[in-house]
């Protein structure tokens, strides 16, 4: 996102760049929304 007007900033990775990240994020083990949303047991405290 441009800091200034607020709108997406279009860019492009390489193929070799594209292959490394999809073997990244197993490894990574990402996820795509927080933990605390999926796992009951594994919230924050909040007191």
């Amino acid at each position: 996102m441009q800091q200034k007007t607020h709108r997406p900033v279009p860019f492009e990775i390489t193929e070799q760049t594209r292959v490394a990240i999809i073997d990244w994020i197993p490894l990574a083990q990402l996820l795509t929304f927080p933990p605390s949303l999926t796992a009951s047991t594994q919230r924050l405290a909040t007191d």
